[in-house]
């Protein structure tokens, strides 16, 4: 009984005492961590740290691979026929040789000719230049484009060569002067000046010359010229001689080395009604004194416009070169710097570097 009592009177104190703490301040129960999470209260900062946001995800940006429009440089109209301060004598810029934006095309022909030193028919190849956006309702200026002695109608276009240290060809070249308007849009026929009868074997025989310039002369008069007139839309208006020599203002010749050679010793004597503007460029080894009167007696029936000559300023030919030049403008037809034009280009050989050259030089001075 007395432990009975015992224990009544110890849970009734224990009761006092948890009664009288609950209403001192500062008292709080005891939290279950667990319970706040669930019912969506805070938590302590340790279990915080153990939530890690989710990272939002953002879409990748696009990018747009846009070509800038290309802009050419602004060129200065060019007066005709000034010399010599504003031909080029250095090497043109690689951006000269740059894939252009309005390309023109390349078609390769085949024609029937003669070796007109034998008279057996042959059958050659040419390769013509046609402007971007060639067509038949406009006239072109036409450009008849040669090689050097070895070489044949693919050496303009259809190969590359060492210019500057990179390795080119002309066709960027012309496409890009049209595009920056540094000359007129024309056609141009690259074609073989040899056969298999001559140079073109890679032999250097210089008593074929004249044989060989003769018979090229004609050639140019009998076959590739009418060819070009009668598949191409050029100023003449058949291709008959007479046609052709009416439109000869809008024909121009460019050799160089061998077939500047020729240039001199029958395409200005014996194709001068068809052509008013030529490139004869480092030729050597040619006499003028047996054709200086021809060319003196058919210039003043068929003035020449231009002839323009360079060499390189390193060229083993330069003297010979430069003779020939000087030997045609002693007489009345051709005069330095009115319808004739000598240029050095500096620091190179007898290389297509100096050939190239001057075709950017001919076609801003012929063609503008």
């Amino acid at each position: 009984m007395k432990n009975i009592t015992k224990r009544i009177i110890a849970l009734l104190l224990l009761l006092i005492y948890a009664y009288t703490a609950a209403s001192l301040p500062g008292y709080a129960p005891m939290e279950n961590p667990l319970l706040q999470r669930e019912s969506g209260g805070e938590t302590d900062e340790a279990v915080q740290q153990t939530i890690t946001p989710t990272p939002e995800i953002s879409a990748e940006p696009e990018y747009i691979n846009e070509v800038p429009e290309y802009i050419p440089p602004t060129l200065e109209p060019k007066p005709e026929h000034l010399f010599p301060d504003d031909f080029t004598t250095k090497l043109l810029t690689s951006d000269w040789f740059d894939e252009c934006p309005s390309p023109g095309s390349i078609e390769i022909r085949e024609y029937t000719s003669t070796d007109y030193a034998t008279g057996k028919e042959i059958i050659k190849n040419m390769e013509v230049y046609l402007p971007y956006g060639y067509t038949p309702e406009i006239r072109y200026d036409t450009l008849i484009l040669t090689h050097g002695a070895g070489d044949d109608e693919k050496y303009w276009f259809s190969e590359e060569h060492d210019y500057g240290g990179a390795q080119v060809n002309a066709k960027n070249l012309v496409d890009n002067m049209i595009y920056r308007n540094a000359c007129r849009e024309l056609i141009i026929v690259s074609v073989t000046c040899t056969n298999e009868y001559s140079c073109s074997r890679k032999a250097y025989d210089w008593d074929q010359l004249l044989t060989d310039g003769s018979q090229f002369a004609q050639e140019i008069a009998n076959d590739i010229l009418p060819f070009a007139v009668s598949n191409y839309s050029t100023y003449a208006s058949d291709p008959g001689k007479e046609a052709l020599s009416e439109a000869r203002d809008h024909f121009a010749y460019f050799g160089l080395s061998w077939s500047a050679m020729f240039g001199y010793l029958n395409i200005l004597p014996d194709d001068m009604e068809y052509f008013s503007w030529y490139a004869l460029i480092a030729p050597s080894r040619v006499n003028l004194q047996a054709v200086t009167g021809t060319i003196e007696d058919k210039h003043r029936a068929y003035p020449v416009h231009a002839l323009y000559s360079s060499t390189g300023a390193n060229d083993p030919t330069r003297a010979q070169s430069e003779l020939l030049y000087s030997t045609l403008t002693a007489g009345e037809a051709f005069s330095e710097g009115d319808n004739s034009y000598q240029v050095i280009i500096e620091n190179v050989k007898h290389h297509f570097e100096s050939w190239c050259t001057s075709l950017y030089n001919c076609l801003e001075l012929f063609f503008y």
